[in-house]
């Protein structure tokens, strides 16, 4: 049972992090079309540029969780190569268990915020304005992913490797 629901987990995550490139492609034409509308038609667009922020929230919180199930994180390694392997695969373990705590308490946060937001009506300050709990309840989804591949590494059970992230 546990191994279907991590691989469900998994599964959720890689399409997630594909709707996050989707709403990156929309991003992108959103771009194109404002400046051929713009500079070519001097006709720009009233639109273009909330779509784009909301693109980038989508996108964000979409592709976090795959990120952190890879271990794609910026992480300061310095201290932690010192440590001998058994005490760097601890720390590394706690500091893990301590940000998927962290992540869940602040996906807590996000989640009672869009409650609130939804229940009082509240909208974007936008040109063309949707529901703010919409992209609150995104970004609480997102955390929670992220929380549960944290918690999962630091069991024992993720797929990034314990001191192993990728250089840049």
């Amino acid at each position: 049972m546990r191994h279907k629901l991590l691989g469900f987990h998994d599964a959720l995550t890689r399409f997630t992090f594909a709707l996050a490139g989707v709403a990156l492609a929309v991003m992108l034409g959103a771009y194109l079309f404002e400046v051929v509308s713009r500079y070519g038609f001097n006709a720009p667009t009233r639109w273009t540029s909330d779509l784009v922020q909301y693109m980038l929230c989508v996108g964000v919180a979409l592709a976090l969780p795959q990120v952190t199930c890879e271990g794609g994180h910026v992480a300061i390694t310095s201290f932690l190569e010192k440590l001998p392997q058994q005490s760097l695969v601890r720390a590394v373990h706690w500091i893990q268990g301590t940000g998927a705590v962290v992540l869940g308490c602040t996906a807590a946060v996000f989640v009672m915020v869009s409650l609130q937001q939804a229940e009082q009506g509240i909208d974007t300050v936008a040109a063309f304005a949707i529901p703010k709990w919409w992209l609150s309840a995104l970004v609480a989804f997102g955390l929670v992913n992220a929380a549960l591949h944290l918690l999962r590494q630091s069991r024992g059970h993720g797929t990034a490797q314990a001191g192993h992230e990728m250089d840049v």
